[in-house]
Order: structure tokens, then C-alpha cells, then sequence
């Protein structure tokens, strides 16, 4: 059957409205995919793939782009060169994950430099100090950035500090990280810890990953993402 994105972007747009985003802002919008050896069998049974596709219905309602730029991510990370768009989407993960091998996947977990490396893409290494030392938004000369990162597992403990640091520095951009945890995962804590620290972070639990439309965009588009989505709806 085919996926019909026009149908993902008409919820995403209902949700918001509903919500009271009837005019949902100009955002470019990216996911961090977790290729850690835990998450490998997501990738084989066509987890990921429906994962994306529900990501790329959101990103949809606001990038007028219409692409949504990926990241993965195991104790390496890498950004992919092909964004997901409505031409390319039904085999991406396929094609941009699986079938290439100059991906390195399935090692252990680690959060801190996808999460740098999303940052970089979107706001430029320059700012880099401007992050890192002021925790008040300053005015910089982007679009605000919506990114998510689905993950089933914790971070390696040596990367706490690292990945604390790393969305601390988040604090200087106009970005809004959304923490999709798949599973257990022993909890999320460290997770947890950075929704209740960082004022634009917020973390999703999720029994499993394969959910309709409405069931994951209801469970994304909490409170605090419509709070910070409001503080950017002007800039359309």
C-alpha cells in the first residue's frame, strides 16, 4: 500500500491547530537515528523506515522544503548526505542507512557529538562559544531548528558529562530537541534528567515504535514543544 504523506502532514497540521498552531512556523527540521548494536533488528524489520516516514509527515507541516535532514549515531556519528524528501522516502533507510557502507553502525550508544553535530549544521560552528557560555536566547541570524532523536537504549556512562555539556551549549540556539525513547531502555534516565533541566527538551516514551500518525504526533506535540513553537510563529 502505498504511504501517503499528504495524509501525515494533514494530522501533523490538525494536532497543531488544536493546540492553537493554526499557522505552524518556518522550521527546518532533523532527526538523530540510533544505529547502536541494540537497535539493529528495528532496522532489518522496518521500524526505522515507518519511524521516518511519521517524521517526515511532521517536518512536512513545517519546512516548506518539504526534506527532512538525518543524523545516526552509535559511539560515532554522521550526518547523511541525501535529506529524506517526498521523492526518496519509501526505501531511505534502506538505501541511505543499511545499503551503505561507509555508515558505521551497530557499535554502543553515545549522544554528545550527534547532538554537537546537529547543532553545527543548523546554527554553524562559529556560535559555538555563544552556546556554551550563555544560557539566555540571543538573537542569531537562523531559522529555528526542530530535532528529534529516537534512541532504545542509555548512553554509555563516559558520555554523560559529554552529552550534558553538549545540550547545555543548546541553550544559546533556538532549537527544540525532541527524545524519543523506544522501549525500556532501563528507564531513560539520563534523558529524563535533560527534560526537567533544559527548558527546550523533552522526552517521549514509547512501548514500541510502530504507532499511527496520530498516536506519535499526539504524544510529540506536548505543552512545552507549543510553548517554544509559539515563541517562533512570528517568524513566518
Amino acid at each position: 500500500m502505498a504511504i501517503d504523506l499528504h495524509k501525515k502532514v494533514e494530522k501533523a497540521g490538525i494536532i497543531l491547530k488544536k493546540q492553537g498552531i493554526g499557522n505552524p512556523p518556518v522550521l527546518r527540521v532533523g532527526a538523530a537515528w540510533d544505529i547502536s548494536g541494540s537497535a539493529r533488528s528495528m532496522y532489518y524489520d522496518g521500524e526505522m523506515q515507518e519511524a521516518m516516514n511519521h517524521v517526515l509527515g511532521i517536518a512536512m507541516a513545517f519546512d516548506p522544503s518539504h526534506q527532512l535532514d538525518n543524523f545516526v549515531f552509535d559511539d560515532k556519528h554522521a550526518q547523511l548526505p541525501v535529506p529524506a524528501t517526498p521523492k526518496n522516502f519509501e526505501t531511505y533507510i534502506h538505501d541511505q542507512v543499511l545499503n551503505e557502507d561507509k555508515i558505521r553502525k551497530w557499535g554502543t550508544t553515545c549522544y554528545a557529538g550527534v547532538i554537537h553535530q546537529m547543532q553545527d549544521h543548523y546554527f554553524g560552528k562559529h556560535h559555538s562559544l555563544l552556546g556554551m557560555f550563555h544560557k539566555k536566547k540571543e538573537k542569531i541570524d537562523h531559522l529555528p531548528a526542530l530535532c528529534f532523536m529516537f534512541t532504545d537504549g542509555a548512553n554509555n556512562m563516559e558520555d554523560h558529562e559529554p552529552a550534558r555539556r553538549a545540550f547545555e551549549r543548546a541553550a544559546g540556539y533556538p532549537v527544540f530537541f525532541c527524545l524519543v525513547g523506544i522501549g525500556h531502555g532501563g528507564g531513560f534516565p539520563f534523558l529524563r534528567e535533560m527534560e526537567s533541566s533544559e527548558s527546550d527538551c523533552e522526552f517521549v516514551n514509547l512501548s514500541d515504535i510502530r504507532i499511527s500518525d496520530e498516536d506519535l504526533y499526539n504524544k510529540i506535540v506536548s505543552p512545552k514543544l507549543i510553548r517554544w513553537l509559539q515563541t517562533y510563529k512570528t517568524l513566518n
